[in-house]
């Protein structure tokens, strides 16, 4: 039998030419993949609860404290104001809600539907969650039902033929800081899928025989998602530039030290 839960944390990669207070071409990620018993919100508890206790461990953890008080004391006030779900469990919402409360309660009346959120946006959805929001306002909560066009080919599209996808984000202090959903397990679905992406993939190709082969094997469903370990850092501590995040930050115009 093999592992029901599966942990890797390291250094990712990403060719990003914007320079923003959010992006930068080598970050540390966090991924796991894990067995879902009936529903993938199973993972987004599990993330959920990591992330409150990331965010509650450096704010209030004794071996910290040196460390947060010189950020604050360079960086900005605010640090520790961090707004916890009430019941320890994020209001959830669905893409097209979210979208809705762009148009009514945030003012973003040209908000497309067929488009994913904008830095802007998310931003506007974090200030509406933390302030306004009447069922619970909090810092954190998560997004689902993304269409499918905009997540990746091994992305569990829903059962009613919907168009969406039994995917998630986690939303930090109005950025994106998970990207997630259930994964297909099924080696012909998963052939399939790879074929009918909007970027058509080839599942007999070279470079994929050794992820596909694996499902030959019959996995168990599964889900999983991405951290961005940075950006729950900058979160936590109310840092207004992912870089102040970072010990050694690579963007596009920075590679030393």
């Amino acid at each position: 039998m093999g592992f029901e839960r599966v942990f890797d944390i390291g250094p990712l990669f990403r060719v990003e030419k914007k320079v923003s207070s959010r992006h930068m071409t080598e970050f540390t990620g966090l991924d796991f993949e894990m067995v879902i018993n009936k529903h993938y919100e199973e993972a987004m508890d599990m993330v959920e609860a990591l992330l409150l206790h990331a965010v509650h461990g450096l704010q209030t953890d004794d071996k910290y404290h040196d460390a947060v008080t010189t950020l604050k004391e360079s960086t900005i006030e605010g640090i520790g104001s961090f707004k916890y779900p009430s019941n320890g469990k994020g209001p959830r919402i669905t893409f097209l809600q979210a979208k809705a409360l762009l148009r009514t309660e945030c003012g973003l009346l040209k908000t497309d539907d067929n488009e994913n959120f904008t830095a802007q946006e998310e931003k506007a959805l974090g200030q509406f969650m933390r302030e306004l929001y009447q069922k619970d306002r909090t810092d954190i909560f998560t997004i689902t039902e993304f269409p499918s066009c905009m997540r990746n080919f091994y992305a569990v599209p829903d059962s009613h033929g919907s168009g969406k996808a039994r995917a998630f984000d986690v939303i930090l202090r109005g950025q994106e800081v998970v990207f997630g959903g259930e994964h297909i397990h099924l080696f012909s679905q998963l052939r399939d899928a790879m074929r009918q992406h909007q970027h058509a993939l080839d599942p007999d190709a070279d470079i994929w025989k050794h992820y596909t082969s694996a499902f030959k094997a019959d996995m168990p469903p599964r889900a999983g998602c991405g951290v961005e370990v940075n950006r729950v850092f900058q979160g936590s501590l109310e840092l207004q530039d992912i870089r102040d995040a970072t010990s050694f930050p690579r963007d596009a115009l920075c590679l030393v030290p």
